[in-house]
């Protein structure tokens, strides 16, 4: 019991950081005057990756049990092609390994606790799908599982601005996961004249059918 109980709640903490361990620090483009809308496909091959990243968070937590806000903090790792680490530093350490389509938690003194195919839980899946096509700058398998929307953020203090929603296709997947709500900068065709500004994903907002809900905060370079 105490292990299935670990496994759903590190497992939902890894559908939150899932995408935000993707998408971290993406190539620099250069900068040029706004044109109209951020472009997906343009927006996915800037955040794609080709080599191993490490960026910490800081994730908020809903619990609707209880109304209550939790905070954690720790490293999120993406190592081309399919792996996805959260490693959980503060306020006890734990840590999720998505590897392919199996997922691995392991408690604090880093025995594994639970394993378990992502097929068996629709909206985890959906969501490292997502992550996996955004590293490899699929715009297409991306849209394949999400209707996708993306904008630019007028309101960002950053150059090049933007915000994306993902709601799920699939009835299986929309049956847990409302959407996701994703906001960074550095889209292209966004970023104003003057100077290069790096793709990246700030802020990963989760939501869930049954009021849940996860923020991520990205500090990339901390």
């Amino acid at each position: 019991m105490i292990a299935s109980t670990l496994s759903c709640r590190l497992a939902g903490a890894l559908l939150a950081g899932g995408l935000a361990a993707g998408a971290l620090l993406g190539a620099t483009v250069p900068a040029h005057a706004q044109d109209g809308g951020p472009d997906l496909d343009a927006l996915a091959r800037c955040l794609a990756k080709d080599g191993r990243v490490e960026v910490p968070f800081r994730e908020e937590r809903l619990v609707t049990s209880v109304d209550e806000m939790l905070e954690s903090t720790g490293r999120l790792i993406y190592v081309p092609p399919r792996r996805l680490e959260k490693i959980v530093e503060e306020p006890r350490r734990e840590r999720a390994v998505v590897e392919g389509d199996r997922m691995s938690v392991f408690d604090a003194s880093g025995n594994e606790v639970a394993t378990f195919d992502l097929s068996e839980r629709p909206g985890l899946k959906a969501t490292f799908d997502a992550v996996r096509a955004l590293l490899k700058g699929d715009a297409a398998a991306l849209q394949g599982g999400f209707k996708v929307s993306l904008s630019a953020d007028p309101d960002g203090a950053a150059a090049g601005a933007w915000d994306m929603r993902l709601n799920p296709r699939g009835d299986d997947v929309g049956y847990t996961l409302s959407h996701i709500d994703i906001d960074g900068q550095g889209a292209p065709g966004l970023v104003g004249d003057g100077g290069n500004t790096p793709c990246q994903v700030r802020t990963i907002d989760v939501r869930l059918r049954d009021g849940g809900r996860r923020i991520i905060h990205l500090r990339p370079g901390a």
